[in-house]
């Protein structure tokens, strides 16, 4: 059975990656020339910036 410290573990591990995805793909629409490319890219960034608030709310919940 995982504790809670695991969970708030694989919370941290997880608010990371979304964070670095946010950052990837930012970086991507910045450097991009295509407009299609550019607009994907800053879709998906954006995405990935409501996955961080999500995790936010799962650590919130698991820290009560």
């Amino acid at each position: 059975m995982l504790s809670k410290e695991d969970y708030n573990n694989y919370l941290a591990q997880m608010k990371q990656l979304e964070i670095k995805m946010v950052i990837v793909y930012k970086d991507c629409a910045d450097r991009v020339k295509d407009e299609h490319i550019k607009e994907v890219c800053s879709g998906i960034s954006s995405q990935e910036r409501k996955h961080v608030s999500i995790v936010e709310e799962l650590e919130k919940l698991f820290n009560i």
